[in-house]
């Protein structure tokens, strides 16, 4: 800890804010994407999901989230902190899918 994060309580918390917005975005992608291909298939417009830059996105970023995310949240005793912060670097491919 530096000296200034004595005095900047928000310093301190970055981390736990960091790893409530992964769960946070984990589950928002999944039920994001699962109300997108009900709506789709409800539609008759399934083939949107493979056909559409928005699907393609969207397919991008629903596999690499768990990725990124489940290792953290569900394997952390498991994975080594090597591998699982090395997993987080699909969060370029994640954000380059957002765009």
């Amino acid at each position: 800890k530096t000296p200034l994060s004595l005095y900047m309580g928000l310093l301190n918390e970055g981390h736990e804010y960091h790893a409530h917005a992964g769960v946070y975005i984990a589950f928002d992608v999944w039920v994001h994407t699962i109300f997108h291909i009900l709506r789709w298939i409800s539609q008759g417009n399934g083939e949107l999901l493979w056909t559409t830059n928005a699907g393609i996105s969207g397919l991008i970023t629903v596999f690499v989230t768990p990725l990124i995310t489940f290792p953290m949240m569900y394997w952390k005793k498991k994975i080594s902190y090597e591998v699982r912060k090395g997993l987080h670097y699909f969060f370029f491919f994640f954000a380059v899918a957002m765009c």
